[in-house]
């Protein structure tokens, strides 16, 4: 990516912004190469463990299989509302940082010519602007994800308090020690279904990054000297 920008054409500068570059190589970047692979390796540990309480719990009370059904059918339509939500406010987030580095790079470039013609406090309250509307994306993005949380929450609870009724009802016919096993396997779901979920729907968002920095490595070149 680096190369193809070093060597791109004119005409690729004049059309984008010097803070939309710095963003793909600062934000995009860092979110390609630090926040995806952790986030994926947290995300697939707390699918498998879910998966691993679920089998458990279906063994041992295979009434709960409708209940995971329905609960998963549920987990969709909440995630898939609030992803698109997050979606948006990823793009309308990595909008406003790119007037914001351009501020600050142009700021920078003519200050000379800014306090002889006293523009100083124009492009100051020029940048505040810019930063209060980055600010409310990021803010969008956040109340997103904890909608997704919220919800992802109150249905692990539903879960656990199904299996406490079932429990209930099963005792003396199945062994104590199953249905112990069944109350506690149960208190990872609250703990992990929701972190993965929210997180995947992160990853999901997140990938926005990398396919702008797949568009950089397709930039057409200069003619070679």
């Amino acid at each position: 990516m680096t190369k193809r920008v070093l060597r791109a054409n004119i005409l690729f500068f004049d059309s984008n912004p010097i803070g939309r570059i710095v963003t793909r190589f600062s934000k995009d970047l860092i979110v390609f190469d630090l926040v995806i692979p952790i986030l994926s390796i947290l995300t697939i540990q707390g699918f498998f463990r879910t998966a691993t309480v679920v089998v458990i719990i279906s063994i041992v009370n295979q009434w709960m299989i409708i209940v995971c059904v329905v609960c998963c059918v549920l987990m969709y339509f909440i995630v898939r509302k609030g992803t698109q939500v997050m979606l948006e406010a990823q793009r309308r987030d990595s909008e406003s940082r790119s007037p914001i580095h351009g501020t600050i790079a142009m700021v920078i470039n003519g200050l000379v010519s800014l306090r002889a013609a006293e523009k100083i406090q124009y492009f100051r309250q020029d940048f505040i602007n810019n930063l209060k509307f980055s600010t409310n994306a990021s803010f969008c993005y956040v109340i997103a994800n904890r909608w997704i949380g919220i919800r992802l929450d109150v249905l692990c609870c539903i879960f656990v308090v199904f299996i406490s009724f079932f429990l209930v009802l099963l005792k003396g016919k199945v062994e104590g020690s199953y249905l112990v096993m069944s109350l506690q396997v149960a208190s990872d779901v609250i703990f992990l279904f929701s972190i993965s979920f929210r997180m995947y729907a992160e990853i999901d968002n997140n990938m926005c990054s990398s396919q702008r920095m797949i568009a950089y490595t397709n930039i057409e070149e200069e003619d070679a000297l």
